[in-house]
Protein backbone atom coordinates (compact mmCIF):
# COMPACT_ATOMS: atom_id res chain seq x y z
CA UNK A 1 0.00 0.00 0.00
CA UNK A 2 1.20 3.50 -0.85
CA UNK A 3 -0.46 6.49 0.83
CA UNK A 4 0.29 10.18 0.45
CA UNK A 5 -1.43 13.31 1.80
CA UNK A 6 -4.16 11.43 3.63
CA UNK A 7 -5.03 12.45 7.17
CA UNK A 8 -1.80 12.46 9.21
CA UNK A 9 0.09 10.55 6.48
CA UNK A 10 2.36 12.63 4.26
CA UNK A 11 4.09 9.77 2.48
CA UNK A 12 4.09 6.08 3.45
CA UNK A 13 4.71 2.80 1.73
CA UNK A 14 3.90 -0.41 3.58
CA UNK A 15 4.23 -4.06 2.58
CA UNK A 16 2.02 -6.19 4.79
CA UNK A 17 3.65 -9.29 6.20
CA UNK A 18 2.21 -12.23 8.06
CA UNK A 19 2.89 -10.31 11.28
CA UNK A 20 2.85 -6.53 10.84
CA UNK A 21 3.22 -4.09 13.73
CA UNK A 22 2.81 -0.31 13.69
CA UNK A 23 4.40 1.75 16.48
CA UNK A 24 4.50 5.51 16.94
CA UNK A 25 2.97 8.37 18.90
CA UNK A 26 -0.76 9.05 18.93
CA UNK A 27 -2.03 10.70 15.77
CA UNK A 28 0.89 9.43 13.69
CA UNK A 29 -1.28 7.36 11.34
CA UNK A 30 -1.01 3.81 12.71
CA UNK A 31 -4.75 3.23 12.81
CA UNK A 32 -5.22 5.12 9.54
CA UNK A 33 -3.15 2.59 7.59
CA UNK A 34 -4.64 -0.33 9.51
CA UNK A 35 -8.18 0.85 8.69
CA UNK A 36 -7.35 1.33 5.02
CA UNK A 37 -5.93 -2.20 4.87
CA UNK A 38 -9.06 -3.61 6.49
CA UNK A 39 -11.30 -1.70 4.07
CA UNK A 40 -9.42 -2.77 0.93
CA UNK A 41 -9.42 -6.43 1.97
CA UNK A 42 -13.18 -6.22 2.54
CA UNK A 43 -13.76 -4.53 -0.82
CA UNK A 44 -11.65 -7.16 -2.55
CA UNK A 45 -13.68 -9.92 -0.93
CA UNK A 46 -16.94 -8.32 -2.10
CA UNK A 47 -15.64 -7.94 -5.66
CA UNK A 48 -14.48 -11.57 -5.75
CA UNK A 49 -17.84 -12.81 -4.47
CA UNK A 50 -19.83 -10.51 -6.73
CA UNK A 51 -21.77 -8.74 -3.98
CA UNK A 52 -20.26 -5.50 -5.31
CA UNK A 53 -19.16 -4.53 -8.82
CA UNK A 54 -16.20 -2.38 -9.86
CA UNK A 55 -18.50 0.15 -11.46
CA UNK A 56 -20.64 0.46 -8.34
CA UNK A 57 -17.66 1.00 -6.03
CA UNK A 58 -16.07 3.57 -8.35
CA UNK A 59 -19.20 5.70 -8.82
CA UNK A 60 -20.55 8.71 -6.91
CA UNK A 61 -17.62 9.11 -4.51
CA UNK A 62 -18.73 5.96 -2.68
CA UNK A 63 -15.12 5.14 -1.88
CA UNK A 64 -14.72 8.35 0.09
CA UNK A 65 -18.20 8.79 1.52
CA UNK A 66 -19.30 5.21 2.19
CA UNK A 67 -16.35 2.86 2.46
CA UNK A 68 -13.89 5.28 4.06
CA UNK A 69 -16.81 6.67 6.04
CA UNK A 70 -17.27 3.25 7.64
CA UNK A 71 -13.97 3.80 9.48
CA UNK A 72 -14.58 7.54 9.85
CA UNK A 73 -11.87 8.46 7.36
CA UNK A 74 -14.00 10.61 5.04
CA UNK A 75 -12.54 13.88 6.32
CA UNK A 76 -8.94 12.68 5.80
CA UNK A 77 -8.89 13.48 2.07
CA UNK A 78 -7.03 16.39 0.46
CA UNK A 79 -7.03 17.58 -3.13
CA UNK A 80 -3.72 15.78 -3.74
CA UNK A 81 -4.52 12.59 -1.79
CA UNK A 82 -3.17 9.44 -3.44
CA UNK A 83 -3.77 5.88 -2.23
CA UNK A 84 -2.74 2.69 -4.01
CA UNK A 85 -3.42 -0.80 -2.72
CA UNK A 86 -2.21 -3.84 -4.60
CA UNK A 87 -4.23 -6.86 -3.45
CA UNK A 88 -4.14 -10.47 -4.56
CA UNK A 89 -6.96 -10.04 -7.08
CA UNK A 90 -7.50 -6.30 -7.55
CA UNK A 91 -5.48 -3.10 -7.60
CA UNK A 92 -7.14 0.03 -6.17
CA UNK A 93 -5.85 3.47 -7.17
CA UNK A 94 -7.25 6.69 -5.74
CA UNK A 95 -5.86 9.88 -7.27
CA UNK A 96 -7.22 13.14 -8.70
CA UNK A 97 -10.26 12.69 -6.43
CA UNK A 98 -11.41 9.46 -8.07
CA UNK A 99 -11.03 5.72 -7.54
CA UNK A 100 -10.06 3.27 -10.26
CA UNK A 101 -10.05 -0.50 -9.78
CA UNK A 102 -8.14 -2.97 -11.97
CA UNK A 103 -8.01 -6.76 -12.15
CA UNK A 104 -4.67 -8.18 -11.06
CA UNK A 105 -5.24 -11.48 -12.83
CA UNK A 106 -5.26 -12.22 -16.52
CA UNK A 107 -8.57 -14.01 -16.08
CA UNK A 108 -10.93 -12.40 -13.56
CA UNK A 109 -12.87 -15.69 -13.43
CA UNK A 110 -9.93 -17.60 -11.94
CA UNK A 111 -10.88 -18.88 -8.46
CA UNK A 112 -9.24 -16.74 -5.79
CA UNK A 113 -8.74 -17.28 -2.08
CA UNK A 114 -10.93 -15.05 0.08
CA UNK A 115 -9.85 -13.84 3.52
CA UNK A 116 -11.96 -13.13 6.58
CA UNK A 117 -10.94 -9.74 7.96
CA UNK A 118 -11.74 -8.41 11.43
CA UNK A 119 -10.93 -4.92 12.65
CA UNK A 120 -10.76 -4.89 16.46
CA UNK A 121 -11.26 -1.27 17.59
CA UNK A 122 -9.72 0.22 20.72
CA UNK A 123 -13.23 1.04 21.96
CA UNK A 124 -14.00 -2.67 22.45
CA UNK A 125 -14.03 -2.38 26.27
CA UNK A 126 -17.27 -0.39 25.95
CA UNK A 127 -19.02 -3.59 24.90
CA UNK A 128 -17.85 -5.46 28.00
CA UNK A 129 -19.21 -2.80 30.30
CA UNK A 130 -22.77 -3.67 29.20
CA UNK A 131 -25.01 -6.72 29.37
CA UNK A 132 -27.67 -7.71 26.81
CA UNK A 133 -25.69 -6.58 23.76
CA UNK A 134 -27.93 -8.11 21.09
CA UNK A 135 -30.29 -5.14 20.98
CA UNK A 136 -27.60 -2.47 21.26
CA UNK A 137 -27.94 0.12 18.46
CA UNK A 138 -26.42 3.47 17.42
CA UNK A 139 -22.77 2.36 17.53
CA UNK A 140 -20.04 3.53 15.14
CA UNK A 141 -20.13 1.16 12.15
CA UNK A 142 -16.84 -0.65 12.82
CA UNK A 143 -17.71 -1.12 16.51
CA UNK A 144 -21.18 -2.37 15.53
CA UNK A 145 -19.64 -5.00 13.24
CA UNK A 146 -17.27 -6.07 16.00
CA UNK A 147 -20.18 -6.20 18.46
CA UNK A 148 -22.04 -8.67 16.23
CA UNK A 149 -18.99 -10.95 16.05
CA UNK A 150 -18.51 -10.63 19.80
CA UNK A 151 -22.10 -11.68 20.52
CA UNK A 152 -21.66 -14.72 18.26
CA UNK A 153 -18.37 -15.54 20.01
CA UNK A 154 -20.01 -15.32 23.44
CA UNK A 155 -22.68 -17.78 22.33
CA UNK A 156 -20.08 -20.11 20.84
CA UNK A 157 -18.14 -20.19 24.13
CA UNK A 158 -21.11 -20.09 26.50
CA UNK A 159 -19.88 -23.28 28.18
CA UNK A 160 -16.52 -21.74 28.96
CA UNK A 161 -13.32 -20.14 27.68
CA UNK A 162 -9.99 -20.16 29.50
CA UNK A 163 -8.55 -16.64 29.60
CA UNK A 164 -4.72 -16.74 29.42
CA UNK A 165 -4.47 -14.33 32.37
CA UNK A 166 -4.51 -15.26 36.08
CA UNK A 167 -6.28 -18.61 35.47
CA UNK A 168 -9.56 -16.79 34.88
CA UNK A 169 -12.42 -18.51 33.07
CA UNK A 170 -15.18 -16.92 30.98
CA UNK A 171 -18.69 -18.26 30.54
CA UNK A 172 -21.88 -16.82 29.08
CA UNK A 173 -25.49 -17.02 30.22
CA UNK A 174 -27.26 -17.21 26.85
CA UNK A 175 -30.73 -16.89 28.36
CA UNK A 176 -30.05 -13.59 30.14
CA UNK A 177 -27.20 -12.47 27.82
CA UNK A 178 -24.78 -11.95 30.69
CA UNK A 179 -21.01 -12.62 30.59
CA UNK A 180 -19.26 -13.97 33.68
CA UNK A 181 -15.68 -14.30 34.90
CA UNK A 182 -14.66 -16.80 37.54
CA UNK A 183 -11.38 -17.62 39.21
CA UNK A 184 -9.77 -18.35 42.54
CA UNK A 185 -12.80 -18.13 44.80
CA UNK A 186 -14.71 -15.47 42.87
CA UNK A 187 -17.38 -15.11 40.20
CA UNK A 188 -18.26 -11.69 38.82
CA UNK A 189 -20.10 -10.22 35.85
CA UNK A 190 -17.76 -9.06 33.11
CA UNK A 191 -19.58 -5.71 33.19
CA UNK A 192 -18.39 -5.33 36.81
CA UNK A 193 -14.82 -6.57 36.20
CA UNK A 194 -11.62 -4.55 35.83
CA UNK A 195 -11.02 -2.46 32.71
CA UNK A 196 -8.22 -4.81 31.65
CA UNK A 197 -10.52 -7.83 31.48
CA UNK A 198 -13.20 -5.73 29.82
CA UNK A 199 -10.74 -4.77 27.07
CA UNK A 200 -9.14 -8.17 26.57
CA UNK A 201 -12.14 -10.53 26.64
CA UNK A 202 -13.81 -9.27 23.43
CA UNK A 203 -10.43 -9.33 21.67
CA UNK A 204 -9.52 -12.88 22.69
CA UNK A 205 -13.01 -14.32 22.25
CA UNK A 206 -13.55 -12.92 18.76
CA UNK A 207 -10.03 -13.89 17.69
CA UNK A 208 -10.45 -17.49 18.82
CA UNK A 209 -13.98 -17.71 17.42
CA UNK A 210 -13.04 -16.46 13.94
CA UNK A 211 -9.81 -18.48 13.88
CA UNK A 212 -11.83 -21.63 14.56
CA UNK A 213 -14.60 -20.63 12.15
CA UNK A 214 -12.24 -20.06 9.24
CA UNK A 215 -10.30 -23.25 9.90
CA UNK A 216 -13.54 -25.27 9.89
CA UNK A 217 -14.10 -24.57 6.16
CA UNK A 218 -17.88 -25.04 6.49
CA UNK A 219 -19.29 -23.47 3.33
CA UNK A 220 -22.83 -23.61 4.76
CA UNK A 221 -21.95 -22.04 8.10
CA UNK A 222 -24.37 -19.13 8.68
CA UNK A 223 -21.64 -17.10 10.34
CA UNK A 224 -19.36 -17.30 7.31
CA UNK A 225 -21.71 -15.40 5.00
CA UNK A 226 -23.91 -12.36 5.45
CA UNK A 227 -27.37 -12.07 3.89
CA UNK A 228 -26.14 -10.42 0.69
CA UNK A 229 -23.47 -13.09 0.22
CA UNK A 230 -25.93 -15.93 0.80
CA UNK A 231 -28.29 -14.47 -1.79
CA UNK A 232 -25.46 -14.01 -4.29
CA UNK A 233 -24.33 -17.61 -3.70
CA UNK A 234 -27.89 -18.88 -4.19
CA UNK A 235 -28.22 -17.01 -7.50
CA UNK A 236 -24.91 -18.26 -8.85
CA UNK A 237 -25.61 -21.87 -7.86
CA UNK A 238 -29.02 -21.66 -9.55
CA UNK A 239 -27.47 -20.26 -12.72
CA UNK A 240 -24.96 -23.11 -12.89
CA UNK A 241 -27.37 -25.91 -12.03
CA UNK A 242 -30.09 -24.73 -14.43
CA UNK A 243 -27.78 -24.08 -17.39
CA UNK A 244 -28.61 -26.84 -19.92
CA UNK A 245 -25.50 -26.11 -21.94
CA UNK A 246 -23.12 -27.34 -19.23
CA UNK A 247 -21.84 -30.88 -19.10
CA UNK A 248 -21.74 -32.58 -15.69
CA UNK A 249 -17.97 -32.19 -15.63
CA UNK A 250 -18.10 -28.45 -16.38
CA UNK A 251 -20.96 -28.01 -13.92
CA UNK A 252 -18.95 -29.71 -11.16
CA UNK A 253 -15.91 -27.55 -11.93
CA UNK A 254 -18.02 -24.39 -11.87
CA UNK A 255 -19.55 -25.32 -8.51
CA UNK A 256 -16.10 -26.10 -7.10
CA UNK A 257 -14.83 -22.69 -8.21
CA UNK A 258 -17.90 -21.08 -6.65
CA UNK A 259 -17.20 -22.88 -3.39
CA UNK A 260 -13.72 -21.31 -3.27
CA UNK A 261 -15.23 -17.84 -3.75
CA UNK A 262 -17.62 -18.30 -0.83
CA UNK A 263 -15.28 -20.05 1.62
CA UNK A 264 -12.71 -18.17 3.67
CA UNK A 265 -9.17 -19.41 3.16
CA UNK A 266 -7.58 -17.50 6.05
CA UNK A 267 -8.16 -14.92 8.78
CA UNK A 268 -6.65 -11.42 8.90
CA UNK A 269 -6.83 -10.08 12.46
CA UNK A 270 -6.27 -6.30 12.77
CA UNK A 271 -6.01 -5.21 16.41
CA UNK A 272 -5.76 -1.73 17.86
CA UNK A 273 -3.74 -1.53 21.07
CA UNK A 274 -3.74 -5.13 22.35
CA UNK A 275 -2.09 -3.80 25.52
CA UNK A 276 -5.10 -1.70 26.47
CA UNK A 277 -5.44 -1.45 30.29
CA UNK A 278 -3.18 -4.46 30.87
CA UNK A 279 -0.27 -5.10 33.24
CA UNK A 280 2.96 -5.91 31.31
CA UNK A 281 2.93 -9.63 32.12
CA UNK A 282 -0.70 -9.81 30.95
CA UNK A 283 0.31 -8.05 27.75
CA UNK A 284 2.77 -10.89 27.14
CA UNK A 285 0.06 -13.52 27.62
CA UNK A 286 -2.25 -11.70 25.19
CA UNK A 287 0.45 -11.28 22.53
CA UNK A 288 1.39 -14.96 22.75
CA UNK A 289 -2.30 -15.92 22.49
CA UNK A 290 -2.79 -13.74 19.39
CA UNK A 291 0.35 -15.17 17.78
CA UNK A 292 -0.79 -18.70 18.52
CA UNK A 293 -4.14 -18.11 16.85
CA UNK A 294 -2.45 -16.49 13.86
CA UNK A 295 -0.21 -19.55 13.52
CA UNK A 296 -3.24 -21.85 13.44
CA UNK A 297 -3.44 -21.54 9.63
CA UNK A 298 -0.56 -20.84 7.25
CA UNK A 299 -2.36 -17.98 5.51
CA UNK A 300 -3.51 -16.12 8.63
CA UNK A 301 -2.20 -12.61 9.31
CA UNK A 302 -1.94 -10.50 12.46
CA UNK A 303 -1.62 -6.72 12.37
CA UNK A 304 -1.12 -4.75 15.60
CA UNK A 305 -1.00 -1.05 16.38
CA UNK A 306 0.63 -0.30 19.71
CA UNK A 307 2.00 2.31 22.08
CA UNK A 308 3.50 -0.28 24.40
CA UNK A 309 7.28 -0.87 24.49
CA UNK A 310 6.59 -4.28 25.97
CA UNK A 311 4.82 -5.53 22.83
CA UNK A 312 8.02 -5.22 20.77
CA UNK A 313 9.96 -7.01 23.50
CA UNK A 314 7.49 -9.90 23.54
CA UNK A 315 7.61 -10.14 19.75
CA UNK A 316 11.38 -10.36 20.07
CA UNK A 317 10.94 -13.33 22.43
CA UNK A 318 8.59 -15.00 19.94
CA UNK A 319 11.05 -14.47 17.08
CA UNK A 320 13.98 -15.80 19.10
CA UNK A 321 11.82 -18.72 20.15
CA UNK A 322 11.05 -19.43 16.51
CA UNK A 323 14.75 -19.46 15.67
CA UNK A 324 15.56 -21.85 18.54
CA UNK A 325 12.64 -24.11 17.68
CA UNK A 326 13.86 -24.35 14.10
CA UNK A 327 17.34 -25.39 15.22
CA UNK A 328 16.19 -27.75 17.98
CA UNK A 329 15.80 -30.52 15.38
CA UNK A 330 12.90 -32.01 17.28
CA UNK A 331 14.81 -32.48 20.54
CA UNK A 332 11.98 -32.94 23.07
CA UNK A 333 14.00 -31.77 26.08
CA UNK A 334 14.98 -28.53 24.35
CA UNK A 335 11.45 -27.98 23.04
CA UNK A 336 10.00 -28.54 26.52
CA UNK A 337 12.42 -25.97 27.98
CA UNK A 338 11.63 -23.54 25.18
CA UNK A 339 7.88 -24.03 25.63
CA UNK A 340 8.15 -22.97 29.27
CA UNK A 341 9.40 -19.56 28.08
CA UNK A 342 7.54 -19.04 24.81
CA UNK A 343 4.60 -21.29 23.86
CA UNK A 344 5.72 -23.32 20.86
CA UNK A 345 2.57 -22.39 18.96
CA UNK A 346 3.43 -18.69 19.45
CA UNK A 347 6.92 -18.84 17.93
CA UNK A 348 7.31 -16.84 14.71
CA UNK A 349 9.97 -16.27 12.03
CA UNK A 350 11.96 -13.11 11.38
CA UNK A 351 11.09 -13.12 7.69
CA UNK A 352 7.38 -13.20 8.53
CA UNK A 353 7.58 -10.10 10.75
CA UNK A 354 7.63 -6.41 9.80
CA UNK A 355 7.64 -3.53 12.27
CA UNK A 356 6.92 -0.03 11.00
CA UNK A 357 7.55 3.14 12.97
CA UNK A 358 5.26 6.03 12.05
CA UNK A 359 6.27 9.61 12.80
CA UNK A 360 6.25 12.98 11.06
CA UNK A 361 3.76 11.68 8.52
CA UNK A 362 6.03 8.89 7.28
CA UNK A 363 6.42 5.14 7.84
CA UNK A 364 9.86 3.62 8.38
CA UNK A 365 10.49 -0.13 8.30
CA UNK A 366 12.57 -0.96 11.35
CA UNK A 367 15.75 -2.94 10.71
CA UNK A 368 16.15 -6.46 12.08
CA UNK A 369 19.81 -6.74 13.11
CA UNK A 370 20.69 -10.37 13.89
CA UNK A 371 17.12 -11.24 12.94
CA UNK A 372 15.60 -9.38 15.91
CA UNK A 373 13.78 -6.02 16.14
CA UNK A 374 16.16 -3.10 16.51
CA UNK A 375 16.45 -1.50 19.96
CA UNK A 376 16.49 1.94 18.36
CA UNK A 377 12.72 2.17 17.94
CA UNK A 378 10.38 4.90 19.10
CA UNK A 379 9.14 2.99 22.14
CA UNK A 380 12.55 1.96 23.48
CA UNK A 381 13.90 5.45 22.92
CA UNK A 382 10.95 6.81 24.92
CA UNK A 383 12.01 4.61 27.85
CA UNK A 384 15.60 5.77 27.46
CA UNK A 385 14.47 9.37 27.47
CA UNK A 386 12.93 8.83 30.91
CA UNK A 387 16.26 7.53 32.22
CA UNK A 388 18.10 10.51 30.73
CA UNK A 389 15.59 12.89 32.30
CA UNK A 390 16.09 11.27 35.68
CA UNK A 391 19.88 11.66 35.28
CA UNK A 392 19.34 15.39 34.77
CA UNK A 393 17.35 15.49 38.02
CA UNK A 394 20.25 13.75 39.78
CA UNK A 395 22.60 16.42 38.41
CA UNK A 396 20.40 19.09 39.98
CA UNK A 397 20.39 17.14 43.24
CA UNK A 398 24.20 17.09 43.23
CA UNK A 399 24.28 20.81 42.61
CA UNK A 400 21.95 21.39 45.57
CA UNK A 401 23.96 19.15 47.86
CA UNK A 402 27.20 20.83 46.81
CA UNK A 403 26.11 24.24 48.00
Amino acid sequence: MTVSHFGPIKEAQVTFNRFTIFVGPQGSGKSTIAKLYSMFLWLEKCLIRGTLTIKYVEQYSRFRKVYCGYHRLSSYFYDDTMIMFNGNSYRFVYSNSRLDIYHNQESPDTPTDVVKVMYVPAERNFLSSLDNLSGLKSLPPSLHTFKDEYVDACKAYSSGFNVPIDDVRFDYDRLNEVSWLSGNGFRVRLSDASSGFQAVLPLLLVTRYLTTLVSSRHEDSPSQLNDAEREQLRKEVKTIVENPGLTSEVRSAALAALSIKFTYSSFVNIVEEPEENLYPDSQKSVVFSLLGDANFEDGNQLLLTTHSPYIINYLTLAIKGGELRKHANGDKAILNSLGEIVPLESCIATEDTSIYELSDGKARLLPMPYGLPADSNFLNLALGDTNNTFDRLLDIEEEINGR
